[in-house]
């Protein structure tokens, strides 16, 4: 699946771990669900990082991380007929 991804001429779309997952490190910054701050290596598709549940508390978190490991990160907030998803 991964070669097909990688080949294809298409717009390939991920939501959630599936934006996360294009990047060639993913930053999976602590939740509910990962107690921890994690990056686990992606696809590498694209040479940015999402952070696909922005949320404003965690900007010094963020900026943390793209000092340290000179990632270019995405906050991303996605809008459906005027409101935050």
């Amino acid at each position: 699946m991964l070669h097909s991804i990688k080949s294809s001429s298409g717009i390939t779309v991920g939501v959630s771990a599936g934006a996360l997952v294009f990047s060639e490190n993913c930053l999976i910054t602590k939740d509910d669900d990962y107690p921890e701050t994690q990056v686990i290596i992606g696809i590498e598709l694209v040479d940015f990082c999402v952070e696909v549940h922005y949320d404003e508390n965690i900007d010094r978190e963020l900026l943390f991380y793209q000092q340290i490991r000179k990632y270019t990160l995405y906050p991303m907030a996605v809008q459906y007929c005027g409101k935050n998803i």
